[in-house]
């Protein structure tokens, strides 16, 4: 075994509000250090931690921050529009990226046979 994991109730792992906690902590701690790229990145995925626990106001917010800051990210836009939706289609929505990206995978690799 290369790593043992041990995830306790109260672990940042497994507490989505720790998580957007710790987020918010490193947004204070490096505002201005980071490059654009790497903000839009943080504020997607606190959208994604916010969609999780069903703040979908906030997740919204967030996902609208990443596209301010790097519009040139489909993925920002795609999340964005789901979340206006409500909880259940943007979980939905998250099965259809999935079902879609395998699909690609598989036409993918058919096709360099």
């Amino acid at each position: 075994t290369l790593l043992n994991r041990h995830l306790g109730n109260d672990s940042i792992s497994v507490d989505v509000g720790r998580k957007i906690q710790g987020y918010k902590k490193i947004e204070e701690k490096h505002n201005g250090v980071l490059d654009e790229a790497r903000v839009a990145d943080h504020k997607y995925r606190m959208g994604f931690l916010y969609a999780k626990i069903g703040s979908m106001d906030e997740s919204r917010g967030a996902f609208a921050q990443a596209i301010r800051t790097n519009p040139r990210n489909p993925y920002y836009f795609y999340h964005y529009i789901a979340s206006l939706f409500g909880k259940r289609v943007f979980d939905w929505s998250l099965s259809v990226k999935l079902w879609f990206k395998r699909s690609l995978y598989r036409i993918k690799t058919r096709g360099s046979l």
